[in-house]
């Protein structure tokens, strides 16, 4: 059972790498030059593991804007974590840029003593149990891609509750991905995709599946702690 829309069209969306590797399979049953029927694999090839990742960083994105919104806006009291709050805290903290407004001094006016003050207000209550508002948490939701990108996977979620890995110790090896985001990169930036084949990109399009279920799953508890 998976837990928010996201999750759901990612899952379905993925049947675009099950046509490519019809693709492949077709082109291997035709009969043309070799070099021709090659050309061809590895473009399929390339393009199942740029579109399976690019899929992926977007279920990231959009899944993360939408436990931002559903925080936000809910009306039922959401468990929020010191580990969070102290992390949208610091967010805020660098948003208001206090130091910034005071930096020129023929803007010292009533105006800005108002703008001061209602910044503040808002660190306060980040501070105050009694008058913390939800509505004001904020996290990052952009997830970039480095040569890998794991370790900015694992910081997207340490924000929640400050775990390291929350992939650690669980049923889906971080590893993996770890392998389908280097050969993405080895593709966009030498493209080459030396000793990749079609079942590995039915592995590695099972794997995303499994993933994107674990992470679906953790938020759920998460916000429902």
């Amino acid at each position: 059972m998976n837990y928010f829309d996201q999750t759901n069209s990612l899952i379905s969306s993925l049947g675009e790498i099950d046509l490519l590797i019809n693709l492949i399979i077709s082109n291997e049953t035709t009969s043309i030059e070799d070099n021709t029927n090659d050309n061809m694999r590895s473009i399929l090839l390339k393009s199942s593991i740029v579109i399976l990742v690019s899929k992926f960083q977007v279920f990231i994105e959009d899944l993360l804007k939408d436990i931002k919104y559903k925080i936000n806006n809910s009306n039922v009291d959401f468990r929020c974590s010191d580990y969070l709050r102290v992390l949208s805290l610091k967010k805020q903290v660098e948003a208001l840029n206090l130091n910034k407004k005071l930096e020129n001094p023929t803007t010292y006016n009533v105006d800005l003593i108002t703008n001061l003050s209602s910044g503040i207000n808002i660190l306060h209550n980040h501070c105050d149990s009694e008058k913390f508002m939800q509505e004001n948490i904020c996290f990052n939701t952009s997830y970039k891609l480095g040569k890998t990108g794991v370790n900015e996977l694992k910081e997207l979620f340490k924000q929640f509750e400050g775990k390291n890995d929350i992939f650690e110790n669980s049923t889906v090896d971080i590893n993996i991905m770890n392998a389908i985001l280097n050969t993405r990169h080895t593709i966009v930036h030498k493209d080459s995709i030396t000793g990749i084949t079609k079942e590995q990109v039915i592995s590695y399009k099972t794997y995303i599946i499994e993933l994107s279920k674990f992470i679906d799953a953790y938020l759920f508890s998460f916000i429902n702690a």
